[in-house]
This record gives C-alpha cells, structure tokens and sequence, in this order.
C-alpha cells in the first residue's frame, strides 16, 4: 500500500514537472477508446491549494472519471440497437443551446438599466400584492454580558431610543458588542423577540411600546422598536425595492425576447424566408 502511495506521488510529479522538461501542455497522458487525455487537462483539474498527497489523489480521481466516461459512452454506444431518439434529442437541445446563448447575448447588447422612478411607479400601482405575511419591525438590539459594567447605561440609553443611538454605538464599539441595526431593512418580530419580552403582536401595542428587555442567566438583550409593519399591512417601498428591481428585469427580459421572436418571425414573412400552403408535390 505504501508502495502504491509512492507510485501516485512519483506520478503526480512527473505531470506537474512535464510542462517544464517539455514545455508542451499538450503532451497525451492517456489514451481510451482512440481518445487523448491531454496534460493541461489534467493539470486544469487540480484544485488549487492542495498538498501533494491530495493533488495527486485529485489526479488519479480526474484520470480514473474520465477513462470510465469513455468507455461508459463508447459501452453504451454499442449496445443501444435504436440511436434515432437519442439523435432528435441530441438536435433538439443542440438547437436550444444555440437559441439560449443567442438570447442571452442580445439581453446583455441591449438590456437598460431599471430607473429608479420605474420601481416606485410599479411599487405604488401594485402595492396591494406586497403585504407582509407576518409582523415585521425595525430598530436596533444588543446582547450584553450580565456582568457588563456598562450594562445599566446601555440600558437608560436604549430607553431613549434612536436620539441615543450614536452613543449607543459608540458603548458597542469600546465594548465589542455587536449592535444589530434593522430600521431600514426591518426583521419578522419573530426573530427579533426574546423569551420574557412581552411583546403582542398588535399595532396599537407597538405603538405605544418601544423598549423590550430580555434577560438570562449570563446575557441580557435590549431592543427598540422603532417602526412595525403588522400582518396583513403593505411592506414599505424599501423593504421591497431588491425585489421589485428583480421582477421589473425579469419583465423587461421577457417582453425583449417577445419582441425579437416577433421581429424575426415578421421579417422571415415578409422577406419570402416562411413559405405557407405549399402544395403537395
């Protein structure tokens, strides 16, 4: 066994060293079915960062895949009696991988930017479809070790709320406490409520409540709300911007490739390249 390890480590070497004795990449390492495996292929499979032990493991494993998938093709190929189905298939994807990467590369020639004015006019007309499917809020919190001497002025500050918020992060950074900021990008109440935080999940409530403690055997978390979006309510237009850009590119891709099947479809009638009611000959 040791032996054998020799042998993969002496041939592992031996490839990585034949560019340089050679200076050919294209020198054949293998040859299967009348098939050539080609030292810069193999050298191309090799992870970067790996040891050698492990580099010459990845080029036996590349070797081993590749000879199997030949004869797995070429055992196949003398076996399967009808080939004509696989042949329709084979032309059938071949076409649409053309059409796929011919489409991709007109979007990408004449995709426009989605204007900023786009999204909210989009965002205002359709507003009744972005409803949240659960209480959202936004604000901020912090976990805090109990034995923190900072813990009751983080906590007097976190009462105050967003007016203490530059001296709230000020306490974080010489504490080197994490503070999670969410006003923009508000969270489900579920994730940001603690167990003992008596929180219900009503807009009149998180109106009137904005200071929530939670506090363990080793760590207290403090959290202000300072704005909710209850169940059932619009999401605001930031929390869904990321997302109505995204549809707003989808659209615009899908009526660009309309309109240029459409284009191409009337151009090849008008210019004589569709012929229709042929009559049989």
């Amino acid at each position: 066994m040791v032996r054998f390890g020799y042998i993969i480590l002496f041939a592992f070497f031996a490839l990585c060293s034949c560019k340089e004795q050679f200076g050919d990449e294209n020198l054949v390492v293998m040859e299967v079915g009348g098939e050539s495996l080609y030292l810069k292929d193999v050298l191309a499979s090799i992870p970067s960062g790996l040891n050698a032990k492990d580099s010459a493991s990845a080029v036996e494993k590349y070797k081993k895949e590749w000879a199997t998938n030949i004869l797995l093709y070429n055992k196949a190929k003398e076996n399967m009696s009808n080939t004509e189905e696989i042949d329709i298939m084979v032309e059938r994807y071949r076409r649409e991988l053309f059409i796929y990467e011919y489409q991709l590369q007109k979007i990408k020639q004449n995709q426009k930017p989605i204007k900023q004015k786009e999204i909210e006019d989009y965002y205002y007309e359709n507003s009744d479809i972005f409803l949240a499917s659960e209480t959202m809020v936004g604000g901020f919190s912090v976990v805090v070790p109990n034995d923190n001497p900072d813990l009751k002025e983080l906590r007097k500050l976190f009462r105050g709320g967003d007016e203490n918020l530059h001296d709230i992060e000020s306490l974080c950074v010489k504490n080197g406490l994490r503070l999670d900021l969410f006003s923009e990008k508000m969270k489900p109440l579920s994730l940001v409520k603690r167990e003992g935080m008596q929180i219900y999940d009503t807009k009149e409530f998180l109106a009137h409540h904005r200071f929530f403690e939670s506090k363990g055997d080793n760590i207290t978390t403090l959290l202000f709300i300072n704005s909710s979006i209850i169940q059932g309510e619009t999401l605001p237009f930031e929390q869904v911007k990321a997302s109505l850009e995204t549809i707003l590119i989808e659209r615009q891709k899908n009526l660009y490739l309309k309109k240029l099947a459409s284009d191409l479809y009337e151009d090849a009638l008008n210019n004589g390249e569709i012929k229709q009611n042929i009559a049989s000959k």
